[in-house]
């Protein structure tokens, strides 16, 4: 089965397959209270109520607990997103990077794999490092955790061995030499088999068998090489691969956009500390996941613009950051005479701040407009950049013959183009009924954006590149992706979204109840600018490394920028309102919960707000 096509008028129909947010987080805190102690109170009035069988011609009580359960943990998801406080493991010596990362099943503890060739296990409520795992002779690629057992745990290297731990001796209980570098590893649900890709190869490894069984079997050749691996969560007969894909954007294979209309972000914002400024209070949103120190500690922020109109908030942004550098240049006005004159001194802003290709230049003087074009184009250019593209295949694979080859009768879904740079690139939702990937597509003929084509055929290095997009009668766009796995509509999009930097992406990750979705970005590109703080002397410029986007609708509900970190990878607490963790190219591990601080008229949730709600059906 080949990649399906979806249109925008088909996607609404099939939009509808995805159950809306049942969470009340847009709610007053009053309101929010009583539906909660609502779900709680019908709760506890019928404990047994689960044991009462389904009557003719109403709903069971069993199946109501079962709406009540999933609508609390909804609330608790969606809330904890928006209340979250962060912090950083307390390494030692520096790692030197970090590269992956996985949560045991109860999601008391955390591996990471680094730099210095280690994976260490993270107490996640603490932060603190619990054991190092050492044995590896070049960086361990992938880690994973047992999904029944939280005491071992298997990682994949570039050294070409893939190992298992016994977390609580910090013994290597076995290892196997696969021959070529480790990209991915899986567990099945069941946790007797591990797949492994290992260059053009996926191998399937009992490895508890016996010596003749435990030997890895070969169920896959590629031609080119496989990036990733997954099981179903469930043990569902699914398994995806993904396989390096051509670099050719003009393939005929390479499907139609889905999402309606254009991305909007908001602008960035300038925020000074100078009293001469009126100060503006600044949203949450803005502020956590400031790395250094959080914004709170500047003392008074004060805000110079933040406007929602490209055309009023262009020419005032850059002429913000050259004050703030020290240039003479008057106060934002558009128009005046004095932006004109400043035109040089903001064209050299631009090629500073790479700001994307469609920032208005037309307050500069004419005898500049050749410069300002070379600039345009070069920005443009790097928003033309080809990310790594795969081959993503979700096949039919029976345990009761887990060694059978994968042969093309076998693949049951195939998707070109997807945008993956590492295994974190695709995922199976938790639910198991969704496959969240992103892909390169065209947009329909006659919604190319001109200025965005005339820029990019202003460079001419564009057409020869291997790296960039050739822009033609189609602009290459890239979509964040839901497809579905169930019977009835299995292939078809449910719900996509234009997302930008897609080349800077390193992770894709729902979230535990299948509600929200987390991008990763591995790069301070200038799309991804957030905000730029002017504390005297010095200039921060923060860029949006996390972002989380709600399934129902894909509205982007939150953003987590930072001054410093590039994110190599990205997860989830494997439990609802558990909160999430992300690693740096730095080798940096930072943790982010609940802040319990955050409200006070309500108790947030915990770590393992499971082990609250047990009781519910």
């Amino acid at each position: 089965m080949t990649q399906p096509n979806c249109s925008s008028r088909d996607q609404s129909s099939l939009r509808s397959m995805i159950p809306p947010r049942k969470s009340l987080a847009n709610f007053h805190h009053r309101r929010r209270g009583r539906s909660v102690l609502s779900m709680l109170i019908q709760r506890e009035i019928s404990p047994k109520a689960k044991f009462v069988p389904r009557k003719r011609g109403s709903k069971s009580r069993c199946y109501t607990m079962k709406q009540t359960r999933q609508s609390l943990l909804s609330w608790v998801e969606a809330e904890s997103l928006q209340h979250l406080s962060a912090k950083y493991c307390p390494f030692e010596l520096s790692p030197k990077s970090t590269i992956a990362a996985s949560f045991s099943s109860d999601g008391k503890t955390l591996a990471s794999t680094h730099g210095d060739h280690t994976v260490k296990i993270i107490d996640f409520q603490t932060g603190n490092c619990l054991k190092v795992l050492s044995g590896h002779h070049r960086t361990p690629w992938v880690v994973r955790f047992h999904p029944l057992h939280s005491e071992i745990v298997a990682s994949g290297s570039l050294d070409q061995n893939v190992r298992l731990w016994n977390v609580t001796t910090s013994e290597c209980i076995k290892s196997h030499d696969f021959d070529k570098p480790i990209a991915s590893i899986a567990f099945h649900a069941e946790g007797e088999l591990l797949a492994v890709t290992s260059g053009h190869k996926l191998h399937m490894w009992n490895y508890n068998g016996s010596a003749e069984e435990s030997k890895p079997v070969v169920v896959l050749k590629t031609r080119r090489s496989l990036r990733a691996v997954h099981f179903h969560p469930h043990g569902a007969p699914f398994l995806m691969t993904a396989e390096v894909s051509e670099i050719n954007p003009l393939d005929s294979s390479m499907s139609i956009a889905t999402s309606v209309g254009y991305l909007s972000y908001p602008p960035p914002a300038i925020f000074f500390t100078s009293p001469e400024l009126p100060l503006v209070p600044l949203n949450e949103a803005q502020t956590l996941g400031r790395n250094r120190s959080d914004l709170h500690e500047l003392g008074q922020i004060r805000q110079l613009c933040q406007l929602s109109d490209r055309v009023s908030w262009e020419l005032p942004f850059i002429q913000g950051w050259l004050m703030a550098q020290g240039h003479d240049v008057s106060a934002p006005n558009r128009g005046s005479s004095a932006s004109r004159s400043s035109a040089p001194s903001l064209e050299s802003g631009v090629v500073f701040l790479e700001i994307p290709g469609s920032v208005n230049l037309r307050g500069l003087s004419s005898r500049n407009t050749q410069h300002a074009q070379t600039v345009a184009s070069r920005v443009q250019s790097e928003f033309t950049e080809l990310p790594c593209t795969v081959k993503l295949r979700v096949w039919r694979h029976d345990m009761r013959d887990p060694f059978a080859q994968m042969k093309s009768d076998r693949c049951l879904l195939t998707i070109q183009h997807v945008v993956l740079c590492s295994e974190m690139g695709a995922h199976f939702s938790p639910c198991g009924r969704y496959l969240a990937a992103c892909v390169a597509c065209v947009a329909p003929h006659g919604e190319v954006d001109p200025g965005l084509q005339t820029l990019a055929q202003q460079d001419s290095g564009v057409v020869t590149s291997p790296t960039r997009h050739p822009v033609t009668a189609h602009q290459v766009i890239y979509e964040l992706r839901v497809y579905s796995l169930q019977k009835e509509s299995f292939g078809s999009v449910l719900v996509s979204r234009e997302i930008r930097a897609a080349h800077c992406l390193t992770s894709i990750q729902f979230s535990p109840t299948s509600e929200h979705i987390l991008l990763a970005y591995g790069r301070h590109h200038g799309s991804l600018l957030n905000s730029i703080v002017c504390d005297g002397e010095a200039t921060s410029h923060f860029f949006t490394v996390l972002e989380i986007y709600r399934v129902s609708d894909m509205e982007l509900v939150r953003v987590l920028p930072s001054s410093e970190d590039e994110v190599n990878v990205a997860c989830f607490h494997p439990s609802p309102g558990g909160g999430l963790v992300y690693g740096t190219k730095e080798g940096s591990l930072r943790i982010f919960q609940y802040n319990t601080a955050a409200t006070s008229n309500f108790t947030g949730p915990n770590t393992y707000p499971e082990e609250n709600l047990s009781e519910v059906a």
